[in-house]
């Protein structure tokens, strides 16, 4: 609809001479084939996601086949808009070969590409990255209260021994893929990958509504059970992670020239990082900060306990932490 009014508004005699209609009847076609083609476009972006799940694709396969969708997905709307808008089917073949439908789909295609460029840098990035580069959010240093998790897969030396390095790097490649769905019900955000190890940040509001940053930790593990058959049969080990968390004031800043990333600075990641390593020394699955747990909105579905103090690496005092379940 955009694309007709931009081009055509006020040149209703160009429609009349090669194509026999007015600018009312081709905005009406414009308009259902605009509702009609954006609904089953998105449901197709939907159902792609839901489909493939977590399966790897590579950039340049990825813009072919999406090109070929957008190709048959806008000569079917188009043809069914304009038989539709005119009852004839000879009218509707007519103007899917007329000059004002292929300007109209190669505006489609680019639009549909700039789409997929958008969607996949939010996928190299995270979710919002792109947007906060482009705005320059943290070109100036800014503080949040943030949540932070660091995911470790337990026994990673024993596992790297077992396997080849390709094949260790296979086994990373599935575990992580597995994170996606959890990352985005929690809306979390995938901050780096280290080694065998993924960080992931929420915000104070996403990560404490519904307890969203305990229970994504649980919904990955049940992604991984689901698939346990499928791990054991492809590499002979089934992954498990382990799991600590921390909250609290971080600075957030652009950092970087060559290569630039939003990085996260304070105390809270390195308490995170430290009680990690606590887990395999004290066989708990997930430990969180004191500051965390205190945070954490009492419900009926967690269970926090304290567990222990230790000493953490670099702090004056021992510091408290606490072991979190699902009831």
């Amino acid at each position: 609809m955009f694309v007709v009014v931009l081009r055509f508004v006020g040149t209703e005699m160009f429609f009349q001479e090669p194509l026999g209609l007015t600018f009312r009847e081709v905005s009406w076609t414009s308009a259902l084939g605009g509702v009609v083609g954006g609904i089953i476009w998105g449901s197709l972006e939907i159902a792609d996601e839901y489909l493939w799940k977590n399966k790897r694709r590579s950039f340049s396969r990825l813009v072919f086949i999406k090109t070929l969708v957008y190709i048959l997905i806008f000569f079917i709307i188009s043809f069914l808009a304009s038989w539709a808008s005119t009852g004839s089917i000879d009218w509707a073949a007519e103007y899917i070969l007329s000059a004002i439908s292929i300007g109209n789909f190669l505006f489609f295609v680019v639009a549909g590409l700039l789409y997929l460029f958008i969607k996949q840098m939010n996928r190299k990035f995270g979710s919002g990255v792109l947007l906060q580069y482009v705005s320059g959010k943290y070109f100036s240093p800014k503080e949040e209260e943030r949540i932070f998790m660091f995911l470790d897969l337990k026994s990673s030396t024993t596992i790297a021994e077992k396997l080849s390095h390709v094949l260790y790097s296979k086994l990373l490649q599935d575990c992580f893929a597995e994170l996606t769905f959890p990352v985005i019900h929690s809306k979390a955000r995938i901050y780096q990958y280290v080694g065998d190890e993924a960080v992931i940040t929420w915000s104070k509001k996403d990560g404490f509504t519904n307890s969203n940053c305990i229970k994504m930790y649980f919904e990955f593990n049940r992604q991984l059970q689901k698939k346990k058959e499928y791990f054991i049969s492809s590499y002979g080990v089934f992954p498990e992670f382990k799991a600590a968390m921390s909250y609290g004031l971080v600075t957030v800043a652009e950092v970087g020239v060559v290569k630039t990333e939003i990085a996260y600075h304070g105390d809270v990641l390195n308490t995170a990082a430290r009680i990690q390593g606590y887990c395999s020394k004290l066989n708990q699955q997930l430990l969180v900060s004191e500051a965390l747990a205190k945070a954490l909105v009492p419900n009926n579905e967690l269970a926090i306990k304290f567990f222990t103090e230790v000493q953490l690496r670099g702090k004056k005092v021992k510091s408290k932490i606490f072991s979190v379940g699902l009831k």
